[in-house]
């Protein structure tokens, strides 16, 4: 079976903030997660000015087939459309 990448424009601000970008993502990985979640590039994050993390951040660490790694969650900082 062939498989294509679906990607779909969004439209991210930073709540309490002005402006918006606009950018890309993919929405058909294959991967399933309890709530919704958008994983940005460290460049992304920056330019909305969520780096070096808020204090509402948290650290995630996971475990992949590929090893073990961790992310930061911004639990209400962005809004989409």
């Amino acid at each position: 079976m062939l498989s294509v990448a679906l990607r779909a424009r969004l439209r991210l601000r930073v709540r309490g903030r002005e402006g918006f970008i606009d950018t890309s993502a993919m929405v058909n990985t294959g991967f399933e997660t309890e709530t919704p979640q958008l994983l940005l590039p460290l460049k992304l994050v920056s330019v909305l000015g969520l780096w070096p993390p808020p204090l509402e951040a948290q650290l995630l660490e996971f475990g992949t087939t590929g090893g073990h790694g961790s992310n930061e969650r911004f639990l209400t900082s962005l809004g989409y459309s």
